[in-house]
């Protein structure tokens, strides 16, 4: 049997209004596989929750068209480095939870 998967994808974030900048910031995510995911949670308290900065530097493959006072911002880990850029992070983070938290089509 042949199975054609998707590994990776395209985002363009819509914050602060990046869909309408004529060089929107653009991030190259990965579908995590099941032994990458499985290191993105942890047991607290009873309950198993995801470690949404190590999901993140793994689902971040590149950036594109970001620059923070003339520094470019191209690594997962550089964009956690960098003061200021919460609300793009937790978007971004968002996305990544959601594309890999589904289940096959057919199950």
């Amino acid at each position: 049997m042949e199975i054609k998967v998707v590994k990776e994808t395209e985002y363009i974030p819509d914050w602060e209004k990046n869909k309408k900048d004529p060089s929107p910031v653009k991030f190259k995510l990965h579908f995590l596989t099941p032994s990458e995911r499985d290191d993105c949670y942890e047991w607290q308290d009873g309950s198993l929750v995801p470690k949404t900065q190590r999901f993140f530097t793994l689902g971040v493959i590149s950036i594109e068209n970001l620059s923070v006072n003339g520094e470019k911002i191209t690594t997962a880990q550089q964009l956690l480095d960098t003061p200021g850029l919460e609300g793009l992070y937790n978007e971004v983070c968002a996305v990544i939870l959601r594309q890999n938290a589904r289940q096959d089509s057919k199950n």
